[in-house]
């Protein structure tokens, strides 16, 4: 989806990224992990990004460019793009003004101009500039230096890039810090550059073990390296770790809302659809009451069931024979809980007519 911004404020817009779709991820021609070397800079750059297929090819398109060390009274910079074939985008970023951002954070965005003023854009993207001290990257996440990793991911582990600055080199050792938001979630890890590394960068794998305990929370993750020593302290990245949040539905009278809902006549009949995440053993506990959108306040009955091996990837059935509940209406909820990680919990309304 896109978003509605203002031009005047640039820097403030990145609070929205986690919001975007992935459509308009900016890439520059030839650059590695998204950095670009300073012989890459010395020649013109070709910027290019898939636009949201439904916006105006007639409007006019193009990238904003800002870097972390701007101060408040520069400008952003707008570059002019082109479309191209469907819904591509293409811009050429000058070498004389590429170079002049030599050992910078640079973030482009693609945007589109509806209206004077107004411009509709995506997620943003950083680009190292021939830095010293490259941002770390997680493979697999939405997003590079505040994005997020999502539950599919993180249920299977995912890879830590850190590609390595110019002034790097073998020998030198590089300490980096993962601090989660829930326990079992931080670490520290300490590795010697390689000869290798230096064309590679350095690849850690963060297993389901380290991730799935932060679902729902966050991760911060940065790097300093010991040179002759002295410690020089990288840059931070943040990523959201989302949650998958399984959600029950019926079969019959589905409407849109804060909750699905569902009249019945006679027995109630519930499923959850497969989910993100789905495992042998995990725990499932239906449940039906009355309570808010947030907790179950009352309970009339409950049921608890393991997920089987030949019920991963299928609907799971919960039925309710109208005599066992006293009441017209409530809130059925289903409580998933696996076998490391957060519960998750989808709540529903229900009533009988």
């Amino acid at each position: 989806m896109s978003k509605l911004i203002n031009s005047s404020d640039f820097v403030n817009r990145y609070s929205l990224s986690g919001k975007a779709s992935q459509s308009g991820h900016v890439t520059i021609d030839g650059a590695v992990d998204n950095f670009v070397s300073a012989e890459q800079l010395t020649s013109d750059l070709i910027v290019l990004a898939t636009a949201p297929a439904h916006w105006n090819r007639d409007d006019p398109v193009g990238f904003f460019m800002d870097w972390e060390e701007r101060g408040g009274g520069e400008p952003v910079i707008w570059i002019p793009a082109d479309w191209k074939v469907g819904t591509q985008v293409s811009a050429v970023l000058k070498a004389e003004l590429a170079s002049s951002f030599a050992n910078q954070h640079v973030i482009l965005q693609l945007a589109l101009n509806p209206s004077e003023g107004e411009y509709l854009g995506t997620d943003p993207t950083l680009f190292d500039f021939d830095v010293a001290t490259p941002c770390v990257r997680i493979v697999g996440a939405v997003g590079n230096w505040e994005g997020r990793i999502p539950a599919s991911v993180a249920g299977q582990g995912a890879d830590l890039l850190l590609r390595l600055g110019p002034d790097r080199q073998a020998g030198e050792i590089v300490s980096l810090y993962g601090a989660g938001s829930a326990p079992g979630g931080s670490w520290v890890e300490h590795i010697e550059i390689k000869e290798a590394d230096l064309q590679t960068g350095l690849r850690v794998h963060l297993s389901p073990e380290v991730l799935t305990p932060l679902v729902g929370g966050h991760l911060t993750i940065f790097y300093t390296v010991l040179v002759l020593g002295n410690h020089i302290q990288g840059r931070q990245s943040t990523f959201e770790v989302e949650s998958h949040q399984p959600r029950p539905f019926f079969p019959s009278q589905k409407r849109e809302g804060p909750r699905d809902s569902g009249s019945f006549d006679e027995d109630l009949d519930a499923f959850i659809q497969p989910y993100e995440g789905m495992a042998a053993k995990d725990r499932l506990t239906f449940s039906v009451g009355v309570g808010s959108d947030k907790i179950m306040t009352q309970y009339w009955l409950y049921s608890e069931r393991v997920v089987q091996p030949e019920e991963v990837g299928q609907a799971l059935h919960w039925h309710v024979p109208r005599a066992l509940l006293p009441i017209n209406s409530g809130v059925l909820s289903v409580l998933i809980e696996r076998g490391s990680g957060l519960p998750v919990i989808g709540l529903m309304d229900f009533k009988f007519a």
